[in-house]
């Protein structure tokens, strides 16, 4: 799909989400289906992925966070990815929030798009979708965080070798 026509259906598909109008035929549900399958794979565009063990190791520093602080991996892992993370700012019709689209979101302001009130949300990239580069941002920044919080973790040396493997280096 050329980029041209992708963003005629693209912004064809976001003025259907903001008026909520009903698909009515085969041919529009195939055509939403294509063009959010293709907005999806922009969004999460393969690149190098990152090792899985960089993720394991940012969950793991995320609950010894939590348990200095007293609070749940989870959100700690939300405010990690506000802080040191990938986002964008998408609009949805008011009153509709993106769950269901996304895990990791929040509330941003509510504007007029295209004649319709429109609600934008800050939609955060879950870490399993990020690539070498954006992965080695988050965990450098959790890294820093721990280091705040006196939590003890890799070496530099240890560092640098996952880092490596994520980039497929042996």
């Amino acid at each position: 799909m050329n980029d041209k026509i992708f963003l005629e259906k693209a912004i064809k598909y976001l003025n259907r989400l903001l008026q909520m109008k009903p698909l009515k035929s085969p041919k529009e549900i195939k055509e939403v289906k294509e063009t959010r399958e293709y907005l999806n794979s922009m969004i999460y565009e393969e690149k190098k992925i990152r090792s899985k063990n960089a993720n394991s190791y940012c969950w793991a520093l995320c609950t010894q966070i939590g348990n200095v602080l007293r609070k749940d991996k989870n959100e700690v892992y939300l405010e990690m990815l506000k802080s040191y993370g990938q986002m964008m700012f998408l609009p949805f019709a008011k009153g509709q929030k993106p769950f269901g689209y996304c895990k990791y979101y929040e509330y941003e302001t509510t504007t007029i798009l295209n004649g319709k009130e429109a609600d934008w949300y800050r939609v955060y990239k879950g870490s399993s979708h990020y690539d070498n580069r954006e992965m080695s941002i988050l965990l450098d920044g959790i890294i820093q965080e721990c280091n705040n919080l006196e939590i003890p973790t890799v070496s530099d040396k240890e560092l640098e070798r996952l880092k490596s493997t994520w980039n497929g280096e042996k």
